[in-house]
């Protein structure tokens, strides 16, 4: 059985899907915004940036904010149930991700 949901968080969303051993969840890491610092990674920073990210799947980690726990991985995409395609890239908003979660650690259960 696999469970899609909606989680919502003020205008931002993050779907989770869970499917038998699979754990995955996506939505967008950064967008073009203007920082407390006034700083900002432009679009095309970011699909720049992003397509070397994508080129070796060894640097794929996501890590557990401030720590050096490893939870999972950047996927290239996912297919849910229903058959809809995820799709990590930059597009029109910013950075979209889909992670694959690890289920063999605690932690990463937790995120």
């Amino acid at each position: 059985m696999v469970l899609s949901e909606q989680l919502y968080k003020s205008d931002e969303s993050i779907s989770l899907l869970k499917g038998g051993n699979d754990l995955i969840v996506a939505g967008y890491a950064s967008v073009e915004l203007v920082d407390k610092q006034g700083d900002i990674i432009t679009r095309g920073a970011l699909k720049d940036a992003f397509r070397k990210f994508m080129e070796d799947p060894k640097y794929r980690n996501v890590q557990l904010a401030h720590s050096n726990i490893q939870v999972g991985e950047v996927v290239p995409n996912y297919t849910d149930a229903e058959g809809r395609l995820w799709k990590s890239e930059v597009d029109d908003v910013g950075m979209f991700v889909v992670v694959q979660l690890r289920n063999d650690i605690e932690k990463a259960k937790e995120v």
